[in-house]
């Protein structure tokens, strides 16, 4: 064994043999041919969360308790009014209990907030009915007070929830939605609001009937007009995205009509939650004013349904406007068990680790270990291609062209020997990375560069991304510059390994360049060359100064040294990535250290598509670009059918799978989703806008 102690490298076999990572004991049992074909890519318990049993007993809880009240009471008889009040009131406090069961971040919980002002104006009102028919005649007041309080209370929070909302739209897509206007806005009504009790108060204790008619509509318009005036700023800041919305449900590059769709519908939530919360409140206010003013006459049971219906037209409003129906759950007790599993083989594994007793093996580890780069220098790599590689074309190039055209040039130029270009970009200074990102040398550098940026912006699909970054990449910068993300280190095999030390000196298979079809250029600097067999070797035949048959050792090392190293996985758009030797080696390590894994697609198409391709996956069809590659990794797996069934668990598993945990992802970033969308909907506007105007301008 090269390492003292227990190794950690996949190509080791005496880790198999003692039954580390793919002894068979260790596999699901649902890893038998007939359940593999049950396995599914439903996401953990963690999807959109249906009504269910808790949020409906409170309504049933307020009817029976309503019921023995009229029972108890011998006064009281059943009305009509009192039936759709007591209704209402049910409907109001399963709404609020609804919104509270999901007050998982500070938006829902403020929106919960809201309900519970509503819910206490609905029992208050319901009480104020009871009180002025049969109960307590004269005790009226003081509940008319607190129900309008309650009202003024729900009508300022509802408006900080749609300042919140418009905000987080505006973060997220670039949208100019005048925020701070609209955060001065929801100040006015705030004030207008607490204002209004003064000539409420005063028309309570006023003794001429003209001076209370007056209080009376002047309570009313500043309980009205003001949110009236902040709705229809909102509405009309709104407008954009919804024609952005609008424009993407019928498709767009890089945007699906099933993306679309679903922006679509969100920002329409948006747009119909804000006049149905505030429909109810303009309605009864007006009514009041018509019948002061003796346009209408004043029916009394149609008085009490318009506010009953309200408190729950107001209910459904705040539903809507919170996103509550659609909010992922939190962790469930299973998902904290993965997690601790998880954390248990990371410690364990890191209490195991030991260096190779090998010194220059280890140093070579070391080595490379710290040749991470920022995403910072990666974007200014990407932003520089035009000039290093004139014909570079984002949609068309892949990670290979860009290798032989400008990685290998630009970590050569003015030296006598080459280096890796990670070590050029940070100066030579050893940068350990947070995180290691294993991709496809096929995929475009595009995408590559895309799923990086997606990482650090925490979101699933880098597609939208990949669009935004061949078409406005300031404003990316200027994202990730605000989230504090531009100095997040990687580590890249195309960046960090050197290419002169390896490939620069040959094209043995002739590979072409993507755009003009041309061989590409070998490199002749004289930079010695180190393959798997060159020597110095170790002592079971491995090259001690080979850069490509250290990425387990490296991962081991890092996952041992650092308690927050991660694994990024670039899925090309046809899934290739799972198909390269080295990737699944990555993985299957990353796994065993009990290292947190990220998955980044395209969009979900993809696993639509490919996923199922991949259910039958064999390590012993891996491909590499060197068939050495491929031998020196099956050589370390004795047992390659438990390595199969293990390496299917590692992707499929339903509950802790990389496939799974990327759709458990993608649910809970349904408003990052659809704030690209709109992002993307709103640069082809752009587009459209300005094609139009060059036009017109054409035509006169």
């Amino acid at each position: 064994m090269r390492c003292s102690g227990r190794s950690l490298s996949l190509d080791s076999p005496s880790d198999l043999e003692c039954g580390e990572m793919f002894d068979s004991d260790d596999v699901l049992a649902d890893s038998s041919s007939e359940q593999e074909e049950a396995i599914g890519f439903a996401p953990r318990r963690c999807a959109s969360s249906p009504v269910q049993l808790g949020d409906v007993v409170p309504f049933f809880t307020y009817i029976f308790l309503e019921v023995c009240l009229v029972v108890a009471n011998h006064q009281l008889v059943w009305t009509y009014t009192l039936v759709v009040c007591s209704l209402s009131s049910a409907f109001t406090l399963s709404a609020t209990v609804f919104l509270i069961r999901r007050a998982w971040t500070s938006h829902i919980r403020w929106a919960a907030l809201c309900a519970m002002c509503n819910l206490g104006a609905a029992v208050t009102w319901n009480l104020l009915g009871l009180v002025q028919t049969k109960i307590s005649p004269g005790g009226d007041q003081v509940l008319q007070v607190l129900v309008l309080l309650l009202i003024s209370s729900f009508e300022l929070l509802v408006c900080d929830l749609m300042v919140e909302r418009v905000g987080n739209l505006a973060a997220s897509t670039g949208f100019n939605l005048k925020p701070k206007c609209l955060h001065s806005l929801a100040v006015w009504v705030r004030v207008t609001g607490c204002l209004c009790l003064v000539p409420f108060l005063g028309s309570m204790v006023a003794r001429q009937a003209k001076v209370q008619q007056r209080l009376q509509i002047l309570t009313a318009a500043l309980l009205v007009v003001p949110p009236v005036i902040f709705d229809s700023f909102t509405l009309w800041s709104l407008w954009e995205p919804l024609r952005a919305a609008f424009l993407a449900a019928r498709g767009l590059e890089a945007i699906s009509a099933k993306q679309g769709r679903t922006a679509l519908k969100e920002v329409l939530f948006q747009v119909v939650g804000i006049p149905v919360v505030r429909a109810c409140l303009v309605f009864r206010c007006m009514y009041v004013i018509l019948y002061i003013s003796g346009v209408i006459h004043l029916h009394m049971h149609f008085w009490q349904y318009s506010h009953a219906i309200g408190f729950a037209v107001n209910a459904i409003g705040v539903i809507l406007l919170s996103g509550a129906y659609r909010v992922e759950r939190p962790p469930s007790e299973e998902d904290a068990e993965i997690d601790r599993e998880r954390m248990h083989r990371r410690r364990v594994m890191q209490d195991v680790w030991a260096a190779c007793s090998d010194e220059r093996w280890q140093a070579k580890v070391e080595e490379l270990a710290g040749r991470g780069l920022t995403l910072q220098a990666l974007l200014d790599f990407y932003l520089e291609l035009p000039t290093t590689m004139p014909h570079f074309r984002p949609d068309v190039h892949t990670t290979g062209d860009v290798v032989r055209q400008a990685i290998i040039p630009k970590s050569l130029a003015g030296r006598a020997e080459g280096c890796s270009l990670a070590s050029v970009m940070m100066g030579g200074a050893c940068t350990r990375p947070k995180k290691m990102v294993s991709h496809h040398w096929s995929n475009l550098f595009r995408d590559l560069v895309a799923a990086v940026v997606a990482d650090a912006l925490g979101e699933s699909d880098f597609g939208p991304i990949a669009f935004i970054l061949e078409r406005d990449p300031a404003s990316l910068l200027h994202e990730l510059r605000s989230r504090g993300r531009l100095q997040d280190t990687y580590w890249i095999c195309a960046f960090s390994v050197s290419q002169h030390h390896s490939i620069c000196g040959a094209n043995p298979y002739g590979e072409v360049d993507s755009v003009s079809g041309l061989v590409h250029p070998i490199c002749t600097c004289n930079t010695p060359k180190f393959f798997n067999s060159d020597p110095p070797l170790r002592d079971d035949g491995k090259s001690i100064c080979c850069e490509m048959n250290k990425f387990s050792d490296m991962i081991g090392f890092l996952a041992a040294m650092n308690d927050e190293f991660e694994h990024v996985i670039a899925v090309d758009a046809h899934m290739e990535v799972f198909t390269r030797a080295w990737v699944i080696s990555e993985i299957a390590q990353s796994h065993q250290m009990g290292v947190h894994q990220h998955i980044k697609l395209r969009d979900s198409s993809v696993l639509d598509k490919y996923a199922n391709q991949l259910r039958h996956l064999r390590v012993e069809h891996m491909q590499a670009t060197r068939k050495e590659d491929v031998e020196e990794i099956l050589s370390g797996i004795p047992d390659k059918d438990a390595f199969n069934r293990h390496l299917r668990d590692v992707i499929f598993n339903t509950q802790h799978g990389l496939l799974a945990s990327w759709k458990g992802a993608d649910a809970a970033q349904r408003m990052v989703q659809v704030g690209r969308t709109l992002q993307i909907a709103h640069m082809a506007l752009a587009e459209q806008d300005t094609e139009s105007s060059a036009k017109n301008k054409g035509v006169h």
